[in-house]
């Protein structure tokens, strides 16, 4: 009987240990990623993402400043500029 309890409070420790080692995906300020109440124009993520609204406008006016005309080129050159600014997003790429 005492060495059930023994086990018990062992499993329950050793899940509240688990707890704090999951982590969350954070922002390069280190803050987690916030739901996006419009969705992004310029760089394709939908839902949570640390590229607010002005900073998405920023990348594409950085980007259509480099003016690229291969398509190939150009997507690749947008998926590292959003990936840049939301590194958080880059797992999902």
């Amino acid at each position: 009987m005492g060495s059930s309890y023994f086990l018990i409070i062992l499993l329950l420790n050793f899940l509240q240990l688990l707890y704090p080692s999951v982590s969350l995906p954070l922002c390069t300020d280190s803050r987690a990623p916030l739901p996006q109440k419009t969705p992004l124009t310029f760089c394709p993520y939908n839902g949570t993402s640390c590229c607010s609204s002005s900073d998405n406008k920023q990348l594409k006016n950085q980007f259509d400043a480099m003016n690229i005309s291969d398509s190939g080129c150009a997507s690749l050159v947008k998926s590292i500029l959003c990936a840049i600014k939301t590194p958080h997003e880059r797992e999902k790429m």
